[in-house]
């Protein structure tokens, strides 16, 4: 047996012994918008949040998590009429080096309509910094801002 199978092999039982719950990504799943959304962006797995203290604890989460913009899978949760407001927040961490969506307790995917509350629970999670990105949503220009190719402040070619 090699050392990578007997690495993996460890790994499984220190799965098993811990009850965590990792779950590979399903782009043929019920939501084929989110499933593919979180394909393109390199999501490999998936977690539980209660999880994520045990993985801290023992070094396996990355630094940073990344927060971004995704498609609701709940539906209500106060933030009704979901045609009107289909997108929500969702984070990503790094467990050992592989990018995963964090999820509930009870399997659904944590989403969050208010980026002040997410912050919140980011602290209380352990997490000092994250990334921010919102691939889904427009940018627009602010009111009297004419669309240019140069940083403002930025020196010109002229």
């Amino acid at each position: 047996m090699t050392a990578t199978a007997t690495a993996v092999d460890c790994l499984r039982l220190l799965l098993l012994r811990a009850d965590i719950m990792f779950h590979d990504v399903d782009i043929e799943g019920h939501d084929v918008s989110t499933m593919g959304h979180d394909a393109s962006l390199g999501v490999a797995t998936t977690i539980s949040q209660a999880d994520l203290a045990y993985l801290r604890s023992v070094g396996r989460v990355g630094e940073f998590a990344v927060v971004y913009r995704t498609y609701r899978h709940q539906a209500g949760g106060g933030f009704g009429r979901q045609e009107q407001h289909p997108l929500t927040w969702g984070v990503l961490v790094y467990v050992d080096g592989v990018l995963a969506r964090m999820y509930s307790v009870r399997g659904a995917a944590r989403e969050w309509t208010s980026l002040d509350r997410l912050e919140r629970w980011l602290r209380q999670q352990g997490f000092r910094y994250w990334w921010t990105r919102n691939d889904l949503e427009p940018t627009a220009l602010f009111e009297g801002e004419a669309e240019s190719a140069t940083v403002p402040g930025e020196a010109t070619d002229e």
